[in-house]
């Protein structure tokens, strides 16, 4: 096991969350009105510049240091269930990384109604853009031994019920980020995530973009009509 805190170069990271926003905002920056709207989405950014932590971490088990047997993964201690996980082919995945990362609130005090837009359209990019840097880096990572990332799996998302990020809390160190998990089973501050990838070799068995916002069923994917022909 090894345990990775992520720290992104800050410039790198304010380039990438306005190149999100801008894109969300879907603004042609040579318009005077999309300037307008970028201006007053930097004059936003200036308030809570100092209010935005980026931090993230990562806990890699390699082959041996954990088990898959159908939707269930065990390591350091903890078992996660996501259905999806019965459809790869467990000998294609060496190794496993369960991370989490933060942006921080994005909280707006001001009564103005576009500048807590802008504010949490911020938080937003800028969790997306960290989430990008630390895939980055962890396909890097992959790579060196000859593998693939996969794509990332987490709590709500391939048939993972959300409270299994009290037990991927287990292993990172929500704490440590700044993070925890609320009475109501939400992670906080609000713009945070958590949830693993697998470092793969070719043919593992990705369930595809389609099988994203499954929630599943009892049966699992071996019954799923949609992935029928890779379950066979």
């Amino acid at each position: 096991m090894e345990k990775v805190f992520f720290k992104p170069e800050r410039a790198g990271a304010d380039a990438l969350a306005l190149r999100v926003l801008t894109e969300r905002l879907g603004v042609d920056t040579s318009g005077a009105a999309s300037m307008q709207m970028l201006q007053g989405a930097q004059k936003v950014r200036s308030i809570i510049y100092d209010d935005i932590k980026l931090a993230g971490e990562c806990v890699s088990f390699k082959a041996g240091e954990f088990t898959l047997s159908g939707s269930l993964l065990t390591a350091g201690g903890v078992t996660v269930e996501c259905r999806a996980f019965e459809r790869m082919k467990k000998e294609a995945v060496r190794n496993v990384y369960f991370c989490a990362c933060t942006a921080g609130d994005f909280a707006c005090t001001s009564e103005d109604d576009m500048e807590k837009f802008y504010a949490d359209l911020w938080g937003g990019a800028y969790l997306d853009g960290l989430r990008t840097l630390l895939e980055d880096e962890l396909a890097d990572r992959a790579a060196e031994e000859g593998l693939t990332l996969s794509r990332s799996f987490g709590p709500g998302f391939y048939g993972m019920d959300v409270s299994e990020t009290a037990k991927i809390a287990e292993i990172v160190d929500f704490d440590e980020l700044g993070m925890r998990i609320n009475s109501a089973g939400v992670m906080e501050p609000p713009k945070s995530c958590a949830g693993l990838y697998f470092a793969v070799r070719e043919g593992f068995g990705d369930p595809g973009p389609e099988c994203k916002d499954c929630r599943g069923n009892e049966g699992g994917c071996r019954f799923c009509l949609v992935n029928k022909k890779g379950c066979d």
